[in-house]
């Protein structure tokens, strides 16, 4: 079993240092896994953690993290789940009773290289298997498993072939006009909560509209139709 202690700390420490574009870290398990805004990631064994450096697009701030979540997402349909984007970085399973259940996140940062043009650090966590450890409480979500919608036994390396697949094609090409069209239409099939009120970093923010063209989110407020391009999304009931 592979440990480490962020896989993302990892990868940013390489692609300062002149690691290549397309190399990336896995772990089954993290010591110190960091998702948005520093908050602690919870890593255990059952999982797949991974960083991948890829050429910064020079996209919005808010079209490369979406990109991202499709690309997760597309790895995990092959295993039989149907995820849906929980904006922005969020992978969540969504069933016919109970609240939803987080299935994988994202997370991205920019990076200056030693050596070339600035790079990003993609980093995704999927569960894989129900870990031996309990679950922590204060989790924001219940956790989901791929284990549960695959047919059969899942090979972790497998998952990570499809995850590297899937973030190659979807960062190491030109981000011109129809691959962006593309991300969105990808990313607009998948939009968990439209028409429900959200709140963005606990404030109410509300209805969830659509997403906008360079990835940002569209919430309805009575007349007015308003964007945001980050923060932390709370879905509520409708």
């Amino acid at each position: 079993m592979e440990v480490a202690t962020s896989t993302q700390s990892l990868a940013l420490h390489s692609a300062r240092s002149g690691a290549s574009i397309g190399t990336w870290f896995v772990a089954d398990r993290q010591r110190d896994g960091r998702g948005r805004d520093d908050r602690t990631w919870w890593s255990p064994e059952g999982g797949l953690y991974l960083s991948y450096i890829a050429p910064d697009p020079g996209a919005s701030p808010a079209l490369a993290p979406l990109a991202a979540a499709v690309a997760a997402a597309e790895a995990a349909e092959v295993f039989g789940a149907t995820p849906a984007l929980q904006w922005p970085n969020d992978l969540i399973v969504v069933g016919p009773a109970g609240p939803p259940r987080k299935l994988a996140g994202t997370l991205i940062d920019g990076v200056r290289r030693a050596n070339g043009p600035g790079a990003l650090v993609v980093g995704i966590g999927i569960n894989i298997y129900v870990p031996v450890e309990p679950v922590p409480s204060g989790l924001a979500l219940p956790p989901a498993f791929l284990a549960e919608f695959a047919k059969g036994p899942i090979d972790r390396t497998a998952v990570e072939a499809e995850l590297v697949a899937a973030l190659r094609g979807m960062f190491d090409r030109r981000w011109d006009d129809a691959h962006r069209a593309s991300i969105l239409a990808r990313g607009r099939r998948r939009l968990y909560g439209r028409g429900r009120p959200a709140t963005v970093d606990g404030r109410p923010a509300g209805r969830i509209r659509d997403l906008a063209e360079d990835g940002g989110l569209l919430l309805d407020q009575g007349p007015s139709t308003s964007t945001v391009w980050s923060g932390r999304l709370r879905v509520e009931a409708a």
